[in-house]
């Protein structure tokens, strides 16, 4: 929780875009649970009152501490068809918490994906931003399912993004929805060696007993590793474009 609070007090003091953003926090599960005190694994920016790609509309009601996601069933959110509210700051059962902010801005040491808004007059107008840390061993969703993570590094031009498999894992799926993914794509492959050094934990999953490994990205699971080029956002006739920042 000390990180939210570091990420909190960036976006307060540390402005530098515009409009109000609802802000999705996703943690790592533990024992396939969270009561969202572990690691963040990603972290979104989502600009109100605009569509996104899944067809949402996000509002914040500040007076009331709570954040109000309209789900639309047609593209260009047409046709309503669910409202939902999330009080601030509040820890749901997938291991998500929602707040708002007035502004938007990029926190140390994290690499993040944005997409700017399809009508906009200048690169500050973020439609949404997905952001991840650097120099973490992670998945890129909250389920340690163990076998692929990733490692991310940056430099002035380039995000380097090391993928490891662990073909020896004991599962590669499991019972339970697994909640979106964001950041860098990695590539899958076979691993050599023999040894296997993650973390080997028993959890249980829709009433079933499995287990899945803790991400250690250790050399003999290293498969591929690649160079994404930075990319300084612009507004553009591509609505879909999306723009890769290191900060």
């Amino acid at each position: 929780m000390e990180i939210v609070k570091i990420i909190i007090a960036f976006l307060l003091f540390n402005s530098i875009c515009f409009g109000d953003y609802v802000q999705q926090y996703m943690y790592q599960s533990v024992n396939f649970t969270s009561d969202c005190t572990s690691d963040i694994i990603n972290w979104y920016n989502i600009q109100t009152g605009q569509c996104t790609v899944d067809n949402t509309i996000y509002e914040c009601d500040y007076d009331n501490q709570v954040v109000i996601q309209k789900l639309f069933s047609e593209g260009n959110c047409k046709n309503l068809y669910d409202t939902e509210q999330f009080q601030f700051n509040e820890c749901i059962q997938t291991g998500v918490h929602f707040n708002c902010t007035e502004k938007f801005t990029l926190v140390p040491n994290t690499f993040t994906n944005i997409t700017l808004n399809p009508n906009c007059n200048d690169s500050s107008d973020i439609l949404v931003a997905s952001s991840q840390f650097l120099g973490v061993c992670q998945e890129s969703y909250p389920l340690n399912f163990g076998k692929y993570w990733y490692w991310e590094t940056c430099n002035d031009t380039h995000l380097t993004v090391q993928s490891y498999v662990d073909v020896k894992q004991p599962i590669s799926s499991g019972s339970g929805g697994i909640l979106g993914s964001s950041g860098a794509s990695g590539d899958s492959g076979s691993a050599t060696g023999s040894s296997i050094t993650g973390q080997l934990t028993s959890g249980s999953a829709s009433s079933s007993t499995v287990e899945y490994w803790t991400p250690e990205c250790q050399p003999q699971y290293l498969v591929s590793t690649k160079e994404l080029e930075l990319t300084n956002p612009f507004c553009s006739s591509n609505p879909s474009q999306t723009f890769l920042v290191c900060s």
